[in-house]
């Protein structure tokens, strides 16, 4: 007999901010490289960092959105948060400030964006109904 019971929200949602970071990581390593390497002209560093958090986000929050108790907005916009609060602390530890008013802000943004966009992309399908013929 196997179980099949639905993991707990804390599981999924931690599940969904690991991918988010693990994705955001592995793109923010290519990008150094490319950058070190001038594949990627410097003045373009900046808006793909903000498309890599938008990306990370969306897909983080569709894996929670999919198995999220809370729904698919709710559960999107949770991992998007905790992903957004990770991220703040991480630079918050290195850098001990954040701009807000310069790039801060604006890949905060992208991470919420993004999270909303898993939200309403993560809904899931209804299914249709039958409908029942008259008879003749």
């Amino acid at each position: 007999m196997t179980n099949t019971a639905k993991p707990s929200m804390g599981k999924v949602l931690l599940k969904g901010t690991i991918i988010a970071l693990a994705i955001h990581l592995g793109a923010q390593m290519l990008l150094a490289a490319m950058t070190v390497n001038e594949i990627l002209p410097e003045h373009l560093v900046f808006p793909v960092q903000a498309v890599i958090c938008a990306i990370a986000s969306i897909v983080g929050g569709l894996y929670t959105a999919r198995r999220s108790s809370w729904g698919t907005l709710s559960g999107a916009l949770a991992a998007g948060a905790l992903f957004a609060i990770v991220l703040l602390l991480l630079g918050l530890s290195i850098f001990n400030t954040i701009d807000w008013s310069g790039h801060g802000g604006i890949l905060l943004l992208a991470i919420l964006c993004g999270a909303v966009a898993a939200g309403l992309l993560g809904s899931r399908r209804t299914a249709q109904r039958k409908r029942k013929r008259a008879r003749p």
